[in-house]
C-alpha cells in the first residue's frame, strides 16, 4: 500500500511538471543525388585547362539536415523559460558534426520577446536567402566569392583566414514590434596565452548584428547589418616558423536588403548583399616595424527571381550577379595591383509537396562568365575564366 502511494505521488509530480513544461523533438532530413562540374581556363598559360567533376549522394541541398530538441516551461505572469539544442548531420553518410553545433541556447521568453544566451545563428546567417526564389543556391566558385578573394591571395600563404562562421556564441534577442520582426546578437569571446609571464598568443572575436523584416499584405521587406572583428596568431607556414611573433586582425561588415511581392499567379523576389573585409598584420616590430595594412576586399551580390505555384508543385527561377574587388596596398606592392572577380548565376528549381512536411525537388544551376582579373600599371590581365554546372534531385522531410 505504501509503495502504491509513493508511486501515485511520483506520477502526480511528473504529470504536474509535464503540464507546466514541454519538450519537442524536431528535424530535417534533406538527401539528394547530384552531379557537379567545374571548368577553369588559365589564359596566361597557353592551353591550360582545369576540370573537376563529382557525383553522388549529398546532404542538405535545400536545408541542412539536422536534429533538435526545444522546450518551454511556464514560470507564471506570462514568463517562460526556453531552450533549444540542435545538431547538424550528413544524411548521405550518417556522420554527425559536433554535438549541438547549430544551436545550444537557453533563456527567457515573454511579452518583450525572447532573450537567449549560448550558441546560435547570427542575424546575417538566418536572414540570408529569405528573399530568394531558389533555396540554397550558390554556384559561384568559393575561391572567388566575396570575402575569399583576400583569403585567396593572403590566407593560404600567410596563415590568415577570412572565413567567418554563420554561428557564434553570445547574447541573442528575437522579438516583434508592430509587425516588425527583429533578430539581434552581441557576442564577444577571447583567450590569452602567456609563457613565463610573457604573452605568446591572443585570440578574440566580436559579433554585433541586427536584422529586421516587415510584411504588409502581399509585400514583405527586410534588411540586415552585421559587424564582426577577430584577432588571432598567424598560422600556416609563417606561424610554424615564427611561433608567437606574428598576429593579424580582420574586420568584416555585411549588409543586405530584400523584398518579395505576392501576385495572384506568382511571387517575385529580390535580394542584395554587400560587404567588406579589412585585414592587418602585426609583427611586434620584428620585421616591418609593427603594423602592415593589407587593405580591404569588397563584395556584392544581387539576386532576382520568381516562384510560380502549380497546385502541389512550385517552379522557381533565379538570376544572380556576383562581384568582388581587392586592391593590394602600395606598402606591399608599389604598383598597387587590383584584383577583381565577377560572374553570373542561373538556377531553375521544381518542388512537389506530398504534404506540409515532405517534398521532392529537382534543380539545375550554373555559374557563367566567371572571371578573375588583375590590373597592374594600367594593364589588365585575365588570370582565370570558368563556369560551374550543377544538377540535383532529392527529397526532404521535416518533422
Amino acid at each position: 500500500m505504501k509503495k502504491s502511494l509513493i508511486a501515485l505521488a511520483a506520477l502526480a509530480a511528473v504529470s504536474a511538471a509535464t503540464a507546466q513544461s514541454s519538450v519537442t523533438m524536431y528535424g530535417v532530413v534533406d538527401t539528394g543525388y547530384g552531379y557537379k562540374k567545374n571548368t577553369a581556363k588559365l589564359p596566361l598559360i597557353s592551353g591550360a585547362k582545369l576540370q573537376t567533376s563529382s557525383r553522388g549522394v549529398n546532404s542538405g541541398t535545400l536545408q541542412g539536415s539536422r536534429l533538435g530538441f526545444k522546450g518551454e516551461e511556464a514560470l507564471g505572469n506570462g514568463l517562460s523559460a526556453v531552450f533549444a539544442l540542435e545538431m547538424g548531420f550528413d544524411s548521405a553518410s550518417g556522420a554527425t558534426k559536433s554535438a549541438f553545433d547549430r544551436r545550444a541556447v537557453v533563456g527567457l521568453k515573454g511579452s518583450f520577446g525572447e532573450v537567449l544566451v549560448g550558441r546560435d545563428g547570427t542575424p546575417l546567417n538566418e536572414w540570408s536567402g529569405s528573399y530568394k526564389a531558389v533555396d540554397g543556391t550558390d554556384t559561384f566558385p568559393a575561391a572567388l566569392d566575396g570575402v575569399d578573394v583576400s583569403g585567396l591571395s593572403l590566407g593560404s600563404v600567410l596563415g590568415m583566414s577570412a572565413s567567418y562562421t554563420g554561428r557564434t556564441s553570445g547574447l541573442f534577442y528575437n522579438g516583434a514590434f508592430s509587425g516588425v520582426n527583429v533578430r539581434a546578437v552581441l557576442g564577444h569571446n577571447g583567450s590569452t596565452t602567456k609563457v613565463g609571464g610573457a604573452e605568446t598568443g591572443k585570440t578574440n572575436s566580436t559579433v554585433v548584428g541586427v536584422s529586421m523584416d516587415y510584411a504588409t499584405g502581399p509585400l514583405s521587406v527586410g534588411g540586415v547589418l552585421q559587424y564582426e572583428t577577430g584577432k588571432a596568431p598567424v598560422g600556416g607556414l609563417v606561424g610554424t616558423l615564427f611561433p608567437g611573433v606574428f598576429s593579424y586582425d580582420m574586420t568584416k561588415t555585411d549588409w543586405g536588403l530584400g523584398a518579395s511581392y505576392e501576385l495572384n499567379v506568382a511571387k517575385l523576389y529580390g535580394e542584395y548583399k554587400g560587404g567588406q573585409v579589412k585585414t592587418k598584420a602585426y609583427d611586434g616590430g620584428a620585421v616591418w616595424g609593427g603594423k602592415l595594412d593589407f587593405g580591404k576586399t569588397t563584395h556584392h551580390q544581387l539576386a532576382v527571381g520568381v516562384a510560380v505555384p502549380l497546385g502541389a508543385a512550385t517552379l522557381g527561377a533565379e538570376y544572380a550577379y556576383n562581384k568582388a574587388d581587392y586592391t593590394v596596398p602600395a606598402a606591399i606592392i608599389p604598383s598597387s595591383p587590383k584584383f577583381s572577380a565577377k560572374g553570373h548565376e542561373f538556377a531553375v528549381q521544381g518542388n512537389y509537396a506530398f504534404s506540409k512536411r515532405t517534398d521532392v525537388y529537382a534543380r539545375i544551376a550554373r555559374s557563367a562568365d566567371v572571371k578573375l582579373k588583375m590590373r597592374d600599371a594600367g594593364v589588365s590581365h585575365t588570370i582565370l575564366t570558368g563556369n560551374t554546372q550543377q544538377y540535383t534531385v532529392g527529397i526532404r522531410h521535416k518533422f
